[in-house]
């Protein structure tokens, strides 16, 4: 354009074009992350598995390059050609992926859409390009607008433009779908005025609708290994019944990948639509077991297609995951078209285990649907599409009642998950378990709508059907049909009187289960009661008194009666506080970046504003926005003060003064923690895919502090907020040897256990888990409620030998006790999920979310000693007594003496 156009002058087209060469040379030479010309794999022709970012840089450089390169040849712009072609044209040899979280999959096509259109008409109706559009439309549900799940960042042109390259309708007919706007859709297409991609437009239909073409079977997600002469290597698999929204669409995911944004799991059914409503979505539909209640710290990476087929109104997939946690796994996956789905597991125990948990898993948005108990061991799943509101029923031969998650992501609407958790006792290697699972319209039934026996399962769908496993398939059983599949292969024939009967009278001699028996009550006196604002999350104790802090109210309190000695409001909600005994100051962070500092009597002395280092510019702004406001971390180290916020420590004076501030990494300083035997203090983030800590010495030199490992690999992952250090214990051993306890958040959750030098001895696995935490979340004035997995851990010794326990709670409500060589003592079940933590002598106390406060001690059982009437935000051990804080704004002292 710049070229042709006469309105620009020919200085004006040479600055242009010194731009672009500036770029060129910019991503050959000098860009820090992804640079291709340091991608040593692009020097050689050759198919590899391409790097999203790798790739696009290749694509930027051959495109400026490309352009140079006729009027102004180079050795640079020969390097970018070459560099563009080795990285690029391989990819239509053998189609080949990356292996990226599904919504990224529109901008993985996306690439060999530009650089095809770069060669004219060379690649139109190519047959890699045919696959890659074929594998976009098999990834889609055909939902409305942005409820098409796996295709809310694909972008019009990407899908008009391979429709035109792939001559496929059916990437048209996605687009057609994404331009109405359904119900619960945020972002849909708008093609009233001119958009980048309108130019695709099709006059007429393509020749070619892979949705159409692949309509009633099961359809593979192929991508080809580097150097494999034919595609070998299954992603997805998805069945549709019908080519519109109106049918039934299964996508079952055959991978496992724990280092990217979206946690996945073996065989996880990521979308199940039944007559056009989606009733699950998600990577947690899945089955996961436990050996001796934790994870290996290997996986198997992916799991087998044994068997996949679909007759008459049927279909089915059943998938093999080798030596998981334990376990041989086989699941089978049923749909009846547009009524029911049903799985069906058989887990086989690989080795001797002194105890295992079976964590069977359902997931569904909460913006379309709720969960609620339906009093018989089932759930009720309520839907409301479009308006019409259905009901479906969700149940299991599971023994326990379920574990409901509801809410998702802190700061956002998520999924509703519901796990029924089952403990199985020790095991011997070959021992075998089996559980069915249904999902199906209609409100629950009286009885169960799943039950086990030894010889067969039976499903209420709602008409009671028996399920009985054979040694390479299985038969199914309604009272007018019977499915009896071998493999690939399904045969119909009639049903059968006596299974019916058998499955009814199975359901109905299946008791509802048992309600967790209560713990035992030992309830300590309470000193005193108090009512505050809507909640107290953030607390502070200090000279016989308490500060409590509820969203942008300050309160002290005496300790003694629970009287308050005085109150402030501020200006920002509360999210951290903290004594200074050198200055006498009680120290108040809020999110407007305030910090202010009041003595004992509730004088304000000053107040001092946070600013970010001037190196968080660099960022670009949705970055400089993730990296989230307010005073996140407070720690008065002597005669100085530290204060960390969004990517910036900044020292001051008891004066408030500053006297320097320095740039970290990005990322929130959620934690300050001083080094024992040193003058250090470690900067722990919130937000990390790569989880180093910062070691910063008095002078405010900053410098990574590895620890990012574990025994065997490293425990980050690609993209920020992925992993994080939740906890930095440290601790002496029963040597007096110094250790550290390092507990790792988000996708990956690991316990590894350290010595002073950072050398990692053990490390316990808790298996895949969400992303760490929100970036910019709404809880900054109650850090309690963060949605992460890894919820509490502290070091306590509970049987008073010297040698302390290392304790660790997770989100599901389990509770580790390990001793201070990481050998699991114990594994204990929480009535609710756990909030806050305080450790005294010898005894621990738990505030968990429905309001309970348990006790351990020693060898003893878990105890009830008291009970708030909110979640327990607020949790210190002081002295002779315990204080709590409850999302309802109640305060509580007991009387621990």
């Amino acid at each position: 354009m710049v070229d042709e156009n006469p309105l620009f002058t020919d200085a004006e087209r040479q600055q242009v074009t010194q731009k672009i060469y500036d770029q060129l040379v910019y991503r050959l030479t000098r860009k820090d992350h992804h640079s291709p010309y340091r991608n040593r794999r692009y020097d050689e022709y050759k198919p590899v598995r391409p790097h999203r970012h790798y790739s696009w840089e290749a694509l930027l450089a051959y495109t400026a390059a490309r352009y140079l390169h006729k009027d102004y040849p180079s050795f640079d712009t020969a390097e970018g050609l070459r560099i563009g072609k080795n990285a690029l044209e391989p990819l239509y040899t053998a189609i080949i992926n990356a292996h990226i979280p599904l919504f990224w999959m529109g901008t993985t096509a996306e690439l060999q859409f530009y650089y095809a259109l770069l060669q004219g008409h060379r690649y139109v109706d190519h047959p890699a390009l045919r696959d890659y559009a074929r594998n976009l439309s098999l990834l889609s549900d055909l939902g409305p607008g942005n409820d098409d799940n796996n295709h809310r960042f694909t972008s019009l042109w990407t899908l008009l433009a391979g429709a035109y390259l792939a001559q496929d309708q059916a990437l048209v007919e996605i687009v057609q779908n994404k331009k109405k706007a359904g119900v619960f859709s945020t972002k849909v297409f708008d093609l009233d005025g001119f958009r980048l991609g309108q130019s695709f437009w099709p006059a007429a239909a393509y020749p070619r609708d892979s949705i159409r073409e692949n309509v009633g079977k099961w359809n593979f997600f192929r991508t080809a290994k580097p150097n494999a002469s034919q595609e070998t290597e299954l992603q997805y698999l998805c069945y549709r019944s019908a080519p519109d929204r109106s049918g039934d669409y299964l996508l079952v995911d055959t991978k496992y990948d724990h280092g990217i944004r979206e946690t996945q799991h073996n065989f996880a059914l990521v979308n199940a639509t039944l007559a056009g409503v989606t009733v699950l979505r998600g990577f947690e539909n899945t089955l996961i077991p436990f050996g001796d209640n934790l994870a290996d710290l290997e996986q198997p990476y992916g799991s087998d297609i044994i068997a996949s087929g679909s007759v008459g109104p049927y279909c089915w997939v059943t998938g093999f995951v080798k030596d998981f946690n334990g376990f041989d796994w086989q699941r089978t996956w049923l749909a009846k078209r547009g009524e029911y789905l049903l799985a069906a597991d058989t887990v086989t125990a690989v080795r001797d285990l002194g105890s295992a948990r079976l964590d069977n898993g359902f997931v569904s948005q909460s913006y379309i649907n709720s969960m609620t108990p339906a009093g018989n061991g089932d759930f009720r799943l309520q839907l409301n599409p479009s308006g019409d509101a259905r009901e479906y029923t969700l149940s299991t031969s599971v023994d326990a009642l379920p574990v409901l998650k509801t809410g998702g992501r802190v700061d956002r609407i998520g999924p509703n998950i519901l796990t029924w958790q089952q403990d199985t006792g020790a095991l011997k290697k070959g021992d075998v378990l089996r559980l069915v699972s249904v999902v199906r319209p209609g409100a629950p039934l009286e009885t169960r709508s799943a039950a086990l026996s030894a010889e067969a399962a039976a499903l209420a769908t709602p008409r009671p059907t028996l399920w009985n496993w054979t040694a390479d398939g299985f038969v199914l059983r309604e009272p007018d049909a019977t499915l009896t599949v071998t493999g690939n292969v399904g045969q119909l024939g009639d049903g059968d009187a006596a299974a019916t009967q058998q499955a009814a009278q199975l359901l109905a001699s299946r008791p509802a289960p048992a309600a967790m028996a209560p713990l035992a009550s030992a309830s300590l006196p309470v000193h005193w009661r108090q009512e505050v604002a809507t909640y107290a999350g953030v607390s502070c104790i200090f000279d016989d008194k308490a500060a409590i802090a509820s969203h942008k109210t300050l309160r002290v309190m005496n300790l003694a009666d629970g009287q308050i000695l005085w109150q402030r409001e501020v200006s920002g909600a509360i999210g951290r506080l903290a004594w200074w005994p050198q200055a006498g100051l009680l120290l108040v962070g809020c999110w407007d970046d305030k910090l202010h500092g009041w003595d004992a009597k509730g004088e304000a002395r000053w107040t001092f504003t946070s600013e970010m280092a001037p190196e968080m510019q660099r960022f670009p702004p949705y970055y400089q926005r993730s990296a989230a406001p307010g005073i996140r971390s407070i720690l008065p180290h002597g005669e100085m003060l530290y204060i960390g916020s969004a990517g910036t420590l900044e020292a001051l004076d008891r004066q408030g003064q500053l006297q320097k501030r320095v740039y970290v990494q990005f990322g929130p300083l959620e934690e300050l923690i001083p080094i024992p035997d040193s003058h250090d203090v470690l900067a722990r983030r919130l937000v990390s895919g790569d989880p180093v800590l910062h070691r910063v010495s008095p002078e405010l030199t900053v410098r990574h502090h590895g620890w990012g490992h574990g025994l065997r690999d490293y425990l980050g992952s690609f993209g920020y907020n992925q992993v994080m250090h939740q906890f930095v214990l440290f601790f002496r051993n029963g040597q007096n040897e110094l250790r550290v306890a390092n507990v790792f958040n988000g996708v990956q959750n690991r316990l590894v256990l350290r010595d002073a030098d950072g050398k990692a001895l053990n490390e316990a696995n808790f298996g895949a888990g969400k992303t760490a935490a929100a970036v910019t979340n709404s809880y900054y004035d109650r850090p309690a409620m963060l949605d992460t997995t890894m919820r509490n851990a502290a070091i306590v010794d509970l049987d008073q030998d010297g040698a302390p326990e290392i304790v660790v709670a997770i989100a599901n409500g389990k509770l580790y006790i390990f001793d201070q060589q990481l050998k699991l003592l114990r594994t204990l079940t929480l009535p609710s999920e756990p909030r806050t933590l305080a450790v005294g002598d010898g005894e621990f106390f738990l505030g968990l979310h429905d309001g309970a406060i348990v006790r351990l001690a020693a060898q003893g059982d878990l105890q009830l000693v008291a009970r708030l009437s909110g979640a327990v935000l607020t949790l210190d051990r002081v002295g002779g007594q315990l204080l709590a804080g409850s999302a309802k704004g109640e305060l509580l002292a007991l009387a621990l003496e």
